[in-house]
């Protein structure tokens, strides 16, 4: 079975290729260079175990964080992913994301923690949501903050006004398009599109 995977996973899964491509072409014969390419032989191996275990971690956030079920229900064709899944370099982070009238994004982040298989996510903390206005160029965001982070209390407001993001104060422009907001919108898209 092959399993769907973002652009973005494929090049972290890709991260290990180009360790072992870049350990073989140094040529050493030394226990670290040998060492090196082991690790990096074992990740290629791992990876469709680890991408198993990704899609599984992402499919329990999604139906077991409150937040997020609201988020999918309050703006359907959002987007979900997370950041720092394996939690080495940072803490593991779940984000989703929705473009809005063709002018706004829409991010939220809920930190997590997993269980030992990382398959399961088994404590969630509070939501810090950003709205940021575009003002996009191709394959770039550029887009300026249309608000500080805002968190829970905002949230729960914004769930009881069904997403209504003037119940948060906010002036939206609801028919104004941000120039060149279709290339990135597809960008966006063709980011957060599962492969196959």
């Amino acid at each position: 079975m092959q399993s769907d995977m973002t652009k973005h996973q494929q090049l972290l899964l890709a991260a290990p290729l180009l360790a072992l491509a870049f350990v073989a072409g140094c040529g050493g014969k030394d226990a670290e260079t040998q060492l090196g390419a082991q690790w990096a032989r074992q990740m290629i191996e791992d990876a469709p175990r680890q991408q198993a275990n990704y899609d599984a971690a992402l499919a329990h956030a999604t139906n077991h964080i409150p937040y997020a079920a609201e988020f999918a229900r309050l703006f359907p064709g959002s987007a979900s992913y997370f950041s720092y899944y394996t939690g080495v370099v940072g803490p593991s982070r779940f984000v989703m994301e929705s473009l809005l009238f063709q002018r706004y994004q829409l991010t939220m982040i809920v930190p997590v923690t997993f269980d030992e298989t990382r398959r399961k996510v088994t404590t969630f903390g509070e939501p810090q949501l950003t709205l940021r206005e575009l003002d996009a160029t191709p394959r770039r965001f550029t887009g300026k903050e249309h608000s500080p982070n805002f968190g829970a209390p905002e949230w729960k407001k914004l769930v009881e006004a069904r997403g209504d993001l003037s119940a948060l104060g906010f002036t939206i422009l609801t028919n104004s398009p941000a120039p060149g907001f279709e290339e990135f919108r597809k960008n966006w898209e063709m980011r957060n599109t599962k492969q196959p």
